[in-house]
Parts: structure tokens; C-alpha cells; sequence
């Protein structure tokens, strides 16, 4: 766990955690590997705060193989970039990010059998 808690360390955001706790949580473990993941895709080339048109592709074609489609990342950077600066930062991978735990969700409660 001392790296995950390195990893987050690295970051230039604020970061307020106890030290003396003995493991990450499952969900705080979670979000420094999406941070984690954003940050490895984002330090392609000089601006490491923001995701380019190839850096994100080349995320969804990795991270993503069984959602998305590696020719569809155009489009969903489109959709994603709402400040329109061709760039996705981190507050746009992260809405994301939302939107699939959304939908997983409601895909496994309509797997769920009805009583």
C-alpha cells in the first residue's frame, strides 16, 4: 500500500490522508489508480496535466478494449472535451470514468433476477 500512497504523493494536488493508517480503503485504492492511469497516459509529452488527442486514445485503446472501440475515440473525446481546448484534463476523465460506473451499474441490476 506505501506505494499506491507514493503514487498519490507524486501528484501536484493537495492531498490530505492519514499516514498512520494501516491500508487503504478498496475505494481509495480505486481512485489513486484512476489517477494513477490518467497521469501515465498524460505524461506523453510535455503537459502532464492534460490528456492530447493521441494520449487519449492511446488510453482507451489500453484501458478500455471490451467498452470502447480504438477508432471511436475521436468521438468520444468530442463528447468529453467540454471546455473545447482539444485536451481532456482530469475533472473530463473522471466524468467519464462516471458515466461507466453509472451504466455498469445499471447493467448489472437489470442482470439481477426479478422477484
Amino acid at each position: 500500500m506505501t506505494h499506491l500512497r507514493n503514487i498519490l504523493l507524486q501528484t501536484d494536488c493537495p492531498v490530505s490522508f492519514s499516514m498512520e493508517a494501516p491500508e487503504l480503503t478498496a475505494t481509495e485504492t480505486s481512485l489513486i489508480l484512476l489517477v494513477g492511469v490518467f497521469n501515465q497516459y498524460a505524461s506523453g509529452d510535455s503537459d502532464k496535466k492534460t490528456l492530447s488527442k493521441d494520449e487519449f486514445g492511446k488510453l482507451v485503446k489500453d484501458e478500455f478494449p471490451l467498452i470502447f472501440q480504438a477508432k471511436d475515440a475521436a468521438d468520444i473525446m468530442k463528447k468529453l472535451d467540454k471546455n473545447k481546448d482539444n485536451l481532456i484534463d482530469i475533472n473530463e476523465f473522471m466524468h467519464m470514468i462516471s458515466d461507466l460506473v453509472g451504466k455498469s451499474y445499471k447493467m448489472m441490476c437489470d442482470m439481477e433476477p426479478k422477484k
